[in-house]
């Protein structure tokens, strides 16, 4: 009669009596070596690749590794760029610092960086620079700010991270062994191998976007029309983190500039959106003294200059850029931290 093998973890191990089984104590070795073995061989490996493995995402790790190594070794950029992938895409970093008479930028958005992960991943980075920049930019993208599953599973994604969890002191007794964070290591090191740790990106983080938007796809569209119909109004807790943004900004004497980004989606639930974010905003600009910049507002932007429906593509991206800068008045006033934002 089959009977079946017993695991050398189980109860089944110990004889009755309290008595170890012959062979117990050499199996229990092996598989003591054998996890020890594994443990070595991911030190090593998150080793090679600290401290980027403890990033969501390689390139996320590579781009704020590296503003926090330039600004050790540059200096805090007078104006930093940060928020979402409409950051990323819709604002030129270089753009701002191609001339010694403007100001040092760096642009710091990611992808999927929307308010509940910018809490996690940016807030700790603005609270500890020093000294702080003199004009911060964020842009994020309206449907955002609303509860939408999509919007919560790029956040999870992200807060879920050992660096979120680091710093806002909620590790795991399990974070202690490599083997946790094998994966994420393998990772980094397969992007540093095939080069998309830095692919289109400048050297001061601006991502370029050369294509241009055809209205028979449905690239960059985050949600879906008959969701957003659904859950159209922004959500306390989300416009809580520009709240905190705001008071910070405040409390540093930072220009604060919140940006809602242009968009291809001419849908009534995409209008309505925009529409509610931009009072609750600017009740918010009102209260705290930050500016509400909406370029669509001024001069649309066309086909031509987006990349999909929701970001813009190079030639937008510097359209934009020059309309933040002549509105805001950079040059030459933004060091004095008193210039105030243009009418």
């Amino acid at each position: 009669m089959f009977k079946r093998r017993s695991f050398i973890f189980s109860f089944e191990t110990f004889a009755r009596g309290g008595r170890i089984r012959p062979g117990t104590v050499p199996a229990a070795a092996v598989a003591l070596l054998v996890f020890l073995g594994f443990e070595l061989a991911a030190m090593w490996l998150c080793a090679a690749v600290d401290p980027l493995w403890a990033y969501w995402h390689p390139v996320a790790g590579a781009r704020f590794e590296a503003f926090h190594a330039a600004s050790a070794s540059e200096g805090v950029p007078d104006v930093l760029i940060v928020g979402d992938s409409t950051a990323e895409s819709n604002f030129d970093s270089d753009q701002l610092a191609k001339d010694a008479t403007r100001p040092t930028a760096w642009n710091l958005g990611m992808s999927g960086n929307l308010p509940l992960a910018f809490r996690a991943t940016t807030m700790p980075v603005l609270r500890n620079l020093d000294p702080a920049p003199a004009m911060v930019i964020a842009s994020f993208m309206p449907t955002g700010f609303l509860d939408l599953s999509p919007v919560r599973a790029m956040e999870d994604r992200i807060v879920s991270s050992y660096e979120c969890r680091r710093t806002q002191g909620r590790s795991r007794g399990l974070d202690r062994f490599s083997l946790t964070h094998a994966w994420a290591a393998l990772r980094v090191w397969n992007a540093s191998r095939d080069g998309s740790l830095g692919r289109v990106r400048d050297a001061r983080g601006f991502l370029t976007r050369d294509s241009v938007y055809d209205a028979g796809t449905r690239t960059g569209r985050l949600v879906q029309d008959a969701e957003t119909r659904v859950a159209g109004v922004p959500q306390p807790d989300r416009l809580a983190v520009i709240e905190d943004l705001a008071a910070w900004a405040r409390d540093r004497r930072v220009r604060l500039v919140v940006c809602i980004p242009p968009t291809r989606d001419r849908s009534e639930s995409r209008t309505t959106i925009d529409r509610e974010l931009a009072l609750a905003l600017g009740a918010l600009a009102d209260r705290f003294g930050f500016a509400l910049f909406i370029p669509e507002d001024e001069k649309p932007f066309d086909d031509t200059e987006f990349a999909d429906r929701n970001h813009l593509n190079t030639r937008g991206a510097a359209r934009a850029t020059r309309m933040l800068m002549d509105r805001a008045a950079l040059i030459p006033s933004l060091k004095s931290r008193d210039a105030r934002w243009a009418p």
